[in-house]
């Protein structure tokens, strides 16, 4: 398709899925994005929006993300969902995993705030005393001195 035909193309799926079509336009300008670089974006789906609708549906909302599933692999068929800020911060490379869970969700469960068990851990803490062990009243965000 070129020139009119294309316009009127992508201006007829704006219209229909607003939220879908702006993720899906800006797809491939995630390869030259330092964030995302050497992460594969499937031709097919950053050229045809139909195909990229057909995988991973309309957008449910607005607070909802395009998140790959398996992070080492790019933005291909098959890894491809929409996630809130919340499921994507834990499907980050970066994250620790204990006991099959994340420090998140650690830190919904013991009531420690996530930033104070993570600073625990890179001071040498071992994950159970980190987790669970309650912060100092004299500072909430670090916990006790060790």
């Amino acid at each position: 398709m070129g020139g009119t035909k294309t316009k009127l193309w992508h201006a007829w799926h704006k219209e229909q899925y607003p939220l879908t079509f702006s993720v899906w336009y800006l797809l491939g300008g995630r390869k030259y994005h330092s964030h995302y670089k050497h992460r594969e974006v499937d031709p097919e789906l950053e050229r045809d929006f139909e195909a990229f609708l057909e995988e991973v549906g309309p957008r449910p909302r607005k607070d909802m993300t395009l998140d790959r599933i398996d992070n080492e692999q790019g933005y291909i068929k098959g890894n491809l969902r929409w996630a809130t800020l919340s499921q994507q911060q834990r499907n980050t490379r970066s994250n620790h995993i204990y006991k099959g869970k994340t420090i998140v969700e650690w830190s919904e469960i013991s009531g420690i705030n996530a930033d104070a068990i993570r600073r625990r851990i890179r001071k040498g803490w071992n994950y159970e005393r980190a987790i669970w062990q309650p912060l100092d009243t004299k500072c909430q965000r670090f916990g006790p001195r060790s």
